[in-house]
């Protein structure tokens, strides 16, 4: 198994081959040092968000926003 296919098993509630531990695209690491994290098992991923809610009127959502790597993002 691959590490792609060892985190859908592990994230659809199966039995992977090992742990897949994954690291986030926008860490900014340069190509060595990320090709020595894929050779020891890591995945690369997307930061994305996993939760989603739908809060009735009574709730009050505040967002707030700041600069990570040059792009502003949520938070």
């Amino acid at each position: 198994m691959n590490n792609r296919k060892n985190l859908i098993c592990a994230l659809e509630g199966g039995i992977p081959e090992h742990i897949p531990y994954t690291i986030y695209a926008d860490f900014g690491m340069d190509n060595a040092a990320l090709d020595k994290l894929m050779d020891l098992g890591f995945c690369q991923t997307l930061y994305v968000d996993t939760v989603s809610s739908q809060p009735d009127e009574s709730v009050q959502i505040k967002k707030y926003s700041r600069e990570w790597n040059g792009k502003m993002v949520e938070v």
